[in-house]
Protein backbone atom coordinates (compact mmCIF):
# COMPACT_ATOMS: atom_id res chain seq x y z
CA UNK A 1 0.00 0.00 0.00
CA UNK A 2 1.13 3.28 -1.42
CA UNK A 3 1.01 6.11 1.54
CA UNK A 4 0.65 9.60 0.63
CA UNK A 5 2.88 12.61 1.95
CA UNK A 6 0.84 15.69 2.26
CA UNK A 7 3.59 17.28 4.72
CA UNK A 8 6.18 20.08 2.84
CA UNK A 9 8.76 18.09 3.63
CA UNK A 10 7.99 15.16 1.21
CA UNK A 11 8.04 18.14 -1.79
CA UNK A 12 4.71 19.50 -1.75
CA UNK A 13 3.47 22.28 -4.61
CA UNK A 14 0.64 23.75 -3.13
CA UNK A 15 2.49 27.00 -1.23
CA UNK A 16 5.16 25.59 0.61
CA UNK A 17 7.96 26.72 -1.67
CA UNK A 18 6.58 30.38 -1.72
CA UNK A 19 6.28 30.07 2.60
CA UNK A 20 10.14 29.15 2.10
CA UNK A 21 11.23 32.29 -0.37
CA UNK A 22 9.31 34.83 1.71
CA UNK A 23 10.95 33.53 5.33
CA UNK A 24 14.41 33.89 2.79
CA UNK A 25 13.62 36.96 1.49
CA UNK A 26 12.41 38.58 5.19
CA UNK A 27 16.39 36.82 6.74
CA UNK A 28 18.06 38.76 3.87
CA UNK A 29 15.94 41.87 4.75
CA UNK A 30 16.91 41.63 8.80
CA UNK A 31 20.82 40.65 7.79
CA UNK A 32 21.02 43.88 5.28
CA UNK A 33 19.45 46.48 7.88
CA UNK A 34 21.75 44.75 10.45
CA UNK A 35 24.78 45.16 8.18
CA UNK A 36 23.91 48.80 7.61
CA UNK A 37 22.73 49.98 11.08
CA UNK A 38 24.50 47.74 13.28
CA UNK A 39 23.34 46.64 16.86
CA UNK A 40 22.17 50.04 18.67
CA UNK A 41 21.80 47.81 21.66
CA UNK A 42 19.15 50.50 22.92
CA UNK A 43 18.00 50.11 26.09
CA UNK A 44 21.01 48.11 27.38
CA UNK A 45 23.32 49.75 30.22
CA UNK A 46 26.41 50.14 29.74
CA UNK A 47 29.51 51.39 32.28
CA UNK A 48 31.44 53.16 29.71
CA UNK A 49 32.19 56.74 30.94
CA UNK A 50 29.77 59.69 30.01
CA UNK A 51 32.14 61.69 28.35
CA UNK A 52 34.02 59.77 25.36
CA UNK A 53 37.10 61.38 23.40
CA UNK A 54 35.65 63.59 20.28
CA UNK A 55 37.08 60.88 16.98
CA UNK A 56 38.97 62.98 14.61
CA UNK A 57 37.80 62.34 11.26
CA UNK A 58 40.14 60.67 8.46
CA UNK A 59 40.31 63.13 5.51
CA UNK A 60 39.92 62.20 2.00
CA UNK A 61 38.90 63.14 -1.06
CA UNK A 62 35.68 61.22 -2.66
CA UNK A 63 37.96 59.98 -5.73
CA UNK A 64 40.58 58.51 -3.14
CA UNK A 65 38.32 56.63 -1.64
CA UNK A 66 36.35 55.47 -4.14
CA UNK A 67 40.14 54.01 -5.82
CA UNK A 68 40.79 52.75 -2.27
CA UNK A 69 37.68 50.00 -2.68
CA UNK A 70 38.09 49.40 -6.30
CA UNK A 71 41.74 48.31 -5.71
CA UNK A 72 40.84 46.27 -2.60
CA UNK A 73 37.91 46.40 -0.84
CA UNK A 74 39.20 44.16 2.04
CA UNK A 75 41.87 46.54 2.94
CA UNK A 76 39.99 49.93 2.42
CA UNK A 77 37.25 48.40 5.08
CA UNK A 78 40.46 47.44 7.84
CA UNK A 79 40.77 51.14 7.06
CA UNK A 80 38.05 52.91 6.22
CA UNK A 81 35.07 50.80 7.55
CA UNK A 82 33.17 52.08 10.67
CA UNK A 83 35.26 55.11 11.21
CA UNK A 84 34.78 58.96 10.86
CA UNK A 85 36.23 60.48 7.53
CA UNK A 86 35.81 64.05 6.09
CA UNK A 87 35.22 62.98 2.30
CA UNK A 88 35.50 66.12 0.04
CA UNK A 89 34.60 66.01 -3.57
CA UNK A 90 32.11 67.24 -6.55
CA UNK A 91 28.78 67.11 -6.33
CA UNK A 92 27.00 63.94 -9.18
CA UNK A 93 23.36 64.33 -7.41
CA UNK A 94 21.45 65.17 -4.11
CA UNK A 95 18.33 63.28 -4.30
CA UNK A 96 15.94 62.23 -1.41
CA UNK A 97 16.30 59.26 0.29
CA UNK A 98 13.90 56.09 -0.38
CA UNK A 99 12.77 56.32 3.21
CA UNK A 100 13.14 59.86 3.94
CA UNK A 101 16.54 61.79 4.55
CA UNK A 102 18.68 63.22 2.07
CA UNK A 103 21.34 61.63 -0.51
CA UNK A 104 24.15 63.70 -2.10
CA UNK A 105 26.66 61.19 -4.27
CA UNK A 106 29.81 62.37 -4.59
CA UNK A 107 31.80 61.84 -7.92
CA UNK A 108 34.50 58.88 -7.77
CA UNK A 109 36.14 60.92 -10.99
CA UNK A 110 35.56 58.18 -13.63
CA UNK A 111 33.23 60.09 -16.44
CA UNK A 112 30.23 57.62 -16.86
CA UNK A 113 30.72 56.38 -13.65
CA UNK A 114 28.08 54.30 -11.54
CA UNK A 115 30.28 54.41 -8.81
CA UNK A 116 31.51 57.29 -6.63
CA UNK A 117 30.76 57.94 -2.59
CA UNK A 118 26.94 57.81 -1.61
CA UNK A 119 26.33 60.02 1.75
CA UNK A 120 23.10 59.90 3.66
CA UNK A 121 22.04 62.98 5.68
CA UNK A 122 19.01 63.59 7.82
CA UNK A 123 16.19 66.23 7.04
CA UNK A 124 17.37 68.44 9.36
CA UNK A 125 20.26 69.18 6.84
CA UNK A 126 17.74 70.12 4.46
CA UNK A 127 18.20 73.69 4.45
CA UNK A 128 21.78 73.51 3.76
CA UNK A 129 21.46 70.81 1.48
CA UNK A 130 18.88 73.12 -0.59
CA UNK A 131 21.92 75.68 -1.35
CA UNK A 132 24.04 73.18 -3.09
CA UNK A 133 23.95 72.27 -7.14
CA UNK A 134 24.98 69.57 -9.07
CA UNK A 135 28.88 70.36 -9.35
CA UNK A 136 29.64 71.98 -6.13
CA UNK A 137 32.76 70.92 -4.38
CA UNK A 138 31.97 69.35 -0.89
CA UNK A 139 33.15 68.34 2.23
CA UNK A 140 31.22 66.05 4.99
CA UNK A 141 32.17 64.49 8.02
CA UNK A 142 30.42 60.54 7.98
CA UNK A 143 30.89 57.65 9.21
CA UNK A 144 31.85 54.80 6.24
CA UNK A 145 29.95 51.53 6.06
CA UNK A 146 31.84 50.07 3.18
CA UNK A 147 31.34 49.62 -0.37
CA UNK A 148 27.43 48.99 -1.38
CA UNK A 149 26.93 47.81 -5.16
CA UNK A 150 29.14 50.20 -6.66
CA UNK A 151 29.53 52.87 -4.54
CA UNK A 152 30.85 53.47 -1.13
CA UNK A 153 28.01 53.86 1.88
CA UNK A 154 28.80 56.80 4.08
CA UNK A 155 26.15 58.13 6.94
CA UNK A 156 26.30 61.93 8.30
CA UNK A 157 26.28 61.56 12.49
Amino acid sequence: MEQKNNGCLGGCMNGCGAVIAIGGLMISLVLVYYIYHGSDNRGSQSSAPATVPAEKPIKISAEALSAAYENNEVRADNKYKDKLLKVSGTIETISKGTFGGINIRLSDGQPYSLGGVSIDLSDSYSKSVGNLNKGDRLSVVARCHGKTLTFVFLEAE
